[in-house]
């Protein structure tokens, strides 16, 4: 017999006997207590927990209710079912069932997805809440891409009402570093959301530990967002190509102590220092070397932003090369004909906001001749700029952890306007504020998302994450690729939090988790619904645990053939029978 208990967060619901996860904890006990000693379990939980995969004694399976709590993963039905029917397989077990305690929430039980054994009985029971619904914080984000001291913050911080209620002031709380730094309220709709938008300043620089709050009962799991980021003292920037036009793109960022610009020539540098650039440009180089396109493809996938700004005659096949290897259009042709940009998306995160009043018709640069790109098949171009024929200008191309610009046009007079356009300048300064701060804010836990650190790995010297009260540390798997490495947890991370990764005992980055949205929306099938969708499955039942009253769970309550009490009595009778006849039979 199989017994899966669900602990996901949705079990904290109560109804008028209280939590569900405690009833059902109690359900299951008198479930297996009804059972004889001889019996084997197998307990599946959302866990999926390695002792969990081989059948156990009455005892075992009584004591690992006891202990089981709340998890953050989530199952579905047709996962559960197949693991159950394989670990029966592998012990060759017959006459096998399967009893779910559940709450049924709509999005985990995909019956049609499931390739069931019809021998297998299924015994669904169906643990109904009052209906409470949830309140909760379901994501945040920062308006501006740049962290940097002292300047202002806006965070956005969506809050989702999936219940009946209409909420009205409730309270928002933003803390950095444990002290609180911003309040809001919000007013929501049933059955909608909200945003808050809180501003507050950074103080110093270095890792900031982030959370939002907010007070919901009687789900609490998701009542609190935590994130990280990093507060640079300075933006790092990389110009490559010759002196007279190295001087002119970085002559952008002017005196600002925040950017600290160097150029350098690409045919007598140390590649492997393209790392530790935030912002690397590309100016007008001709023909770049295989060496540096390597170089530049594991510096963009390991999260650095590369522009690149084409000479008035490149080597195309040089570039297709490059542009090819971090997922960006390739150059096709070049097109000596005057086009004038007539387009700018203002809606997309690079320019939106950066124009307090956008004019109407604003001036934009023009080209006298440009380069003719095709479109990759799948292509995550994000044009920016475009011209009057409908090719781009300036495209945005998302690679792997980072990005690449492409400008199609030379900065040299003969070819366009752009060296002394304002849109220039502020593509540049927008540039290297975004890759200052481009890293995820945090992740989700049982996602396994990759963390990239742009750093090295080494086997004798690993990364290592430990949690922000020290109790947890472990070795996270770790992938290195060319400068960079690549992190995940592989399930390890279990708790919300932050996160510190360490090589050494020096602190590399931080990286907060939290609890998956997905479990916070509260919809769940009614008994009516269930039984619909079960019809025609003789094999499988179902039962409302909220209908049982205060009785026991019994095995008889749920159709079940428990035939070894009928046997007992059975043999009694038939004892009495031949003493009562040996008795007589004298007589």
């Amino acid at each position: 017999m199989a017994i899966y208990l669900d602990n996901s967060y949705s079990m904290e619901l109560e109804n008028d006997k209280g939590s569900l996860f405690r009833q059902a904890k109690e359900q299951a006990r008198n479930l297996v207590n009804s059972l004889g000693r001889t019996d084997r379990f197998l307990l599946i939980t959302n866990d999926l927990a390695p002792e969990h995969q081989r059948l156990i004694s009455n005892t075992e399976m009584l004591d690992y209710l006891d202990q089981l709590q709340l998890s953050p993963f989530e199952r579905n039905f047709s996962e559960l079912s197949a693991r159950a029917q394989d670990i029966f397989a592998k012990n060759n077990a017959h006459n096998n069932s399967l009893f779910l305690f559940s709450d049924m929430q709509k999005r985990m039980f995909d019956l049609e997805a499931s390739k069931l054994d019809t021998s297998m009985s299924i015994s669904l029971l169906y643990m109904e809440s009052q209906g409470q619904g949830n309140v909760y914080i379901d994501t945040l984000s920062f308006y501006s891409p740049l962290r940097s001291s002292q300047s202002p913050e806006e965070l956005k911080v969506r809050v989702v009402n999936s219940s009946a209620k209409d909420i009205k002031g409730l309270p928002v709380r933003l803390s950095i570093n444990g002290v609180q730094r911003a309040i809001g309220s919000m007013d929501i709709l049933p059955y909608s959301s909200t945003d808050s938008i809180l501003r507050y300043s950074n103080e110093g620089s270095g890792w900031m530990k982030g959370k939002v709050e907010i007070e919901d009962y009687p789900i609490v799991f998701d009542d609190e967002l935590q994130f990280s980021y990093e507060v640079a003292m300075q933006s790092r920037i990389l110009a490559l190509g010759d002196a007279g036009i190295t001087s002119r793109c970085l002559k952008v960022f002017g005196s600002d102590p925040f950017f600290q610009c160097k150029a350098s020539d690409p045919r007598n540098m140390d590649l492997s220092s393209l790392a530790d650039q935030d912002l690397i440009i590309l100016a007008q180089v001709k023909e770049p070397s295989s060496g540096l396109s390597n170089a530049l493809e594991a510096y963009v996938a390991g999260g650095g932003s590369l522009l690149i700004i084409p000479a008035s005659d490149v080597s195309l096949d040089a570039y297709i090369n490059l542009l090819s290897r971090i997922g960006a259009n390739a150059f096709q042709s070049k097109v000596d004909l005057a086009r004038k940009a007539n387009s700018i998306d203002l809606q997309n995160p690079f320019y939106k906001n950066v124009f307090e009043q956008a004019p109407a018709n604003m001036d934009l640069p023009s080209t006298q001749s440009h380069y003719a790109s095709q479109a990759r098949v799948q292509s995550s171009e994000e044009r920016l700029l475009s011209l009057q024929d409908g090719s781009s200008l300036l495209s945005l191309f998302p690679f792997q952890s980072g990005r690449t610009y492409v400008f199609s046009a030379s900065l040299d007079p003969e070819m366009s306007d752009l060296a002394s356009h304002s849109i220039f300048v502020t593509s540049l300064l927008r540039m290297a504020e975004v890759s200052a701060g481009n890293s995820s804010l945090y992740s989700i836990i049982g996602r396994d998302d990759a963390i990239t650190i742009p750093l090295p790995g080494s086997d004798k010297d690993p990364f290592k994450m430990r949690s922000d009260d020290g109790l947890i540390e472990f070795i996270p798997e770790q992938q290195s690729i060319g400068n960079i490495t690549q992190l995940r947890d592989r399930g390890q991370v279990q708790e919300p939090g932050e996160y510190a990764i360490m090589k050494g005992e020096e602190l590399i980055s931080m990286r907060a988790y939290n609890m998956d949205r997905e479990e916070s929306e509260m919809e769940f099938y009614s008994a009516d619904e269930l039984e619909a969708i079960i019809a025609g499955r003789p094999h499988i039942q179902m039962n409302a645990i909220s209908t049982w009253g205060n009785a026991d769970l019994q095995m008889a309550d749920l159709g079940s053939k428990q035939l070894w009490r009928w046997f007992l009595i059975a043999a009694l009778l038939f004892l009495a029978a031949e003493v009562l006849l040996l008795k007589f039979w004298k007589a």
